[in-house]
């Protein structure tokens, strides 16, 4: 059986990048990117991706600021 892969724009491979830019892992943090990607996930049925936009955005109010790429 051949492996299957996730389209790039597959609402579990969204959550999946969203989570990357969130933990700031191989790219720069950034909570704006991640938080675009957890909505387009959950828009495409990912219901993992509303908890975590959920849990991002209390991470954002109780940090006060929400790092974007560069910061």
């Amino acid at each position: 059986m051949p492996v299957r892969r996730a389209r790039p724009t597959s609402a579990v491979a969204q959550g999946a990048l969203a989570r990357v830019y969130e933990q700031g892992k191989a790219v720069p943090q950034d909570y704006r990117k991640a938080a675009a990607l957890y909505r387009e996930s959950a828009k495409g049925g990912n219901p993992e991706a509303k908890t975590a936009l959920a849990r991002l955005a209390e991470k954002i109010l109780a940090d006060g600021a929400a790092p974007a790429a560069g910061q």
